[in-house]
């Protein structure tokens, strides 16, 4: 994490609205998406709940089905994804 990303996730996290946007693939690196994943909120389900678990099950435990999860899970909870056409 970058030192603007950790200054951020306090702020951000107190405030009752909060849009991300990137440009970066999120799924090439998991562990990329956990200071968004942060800052929007954990879900009802517990593998968002704290980073260790989420570095254990979709990090260190990479595999495509862990991915296909996570993706289910993220445009279920999180994500909104636009395509290129």
């Amino acid at each position: 994490n970058s030192k603007r990303t950790k200054g951020l996730v306090p702020v951000l996290s107190a405030t009752k609205r909060c849009i991300l946007l990137s440009g970066t693939p999120a799924f090439a690196r998991p562990m990329e998406l956990w200071p968004q994943v942060q800052i929007l909120g954990s879900c009802e389900d517990q593998s968002l709940s704290s980073e260790d678990e989420f570095v254990r099950k979709y990090v260190k435990g990479r595999s495509k089905s862990r991915l296909a999860e996570l993706h289910t899970l993220l445009i279920g909870t999180l994500m909104i994804r636009r395509m290129k056409t």
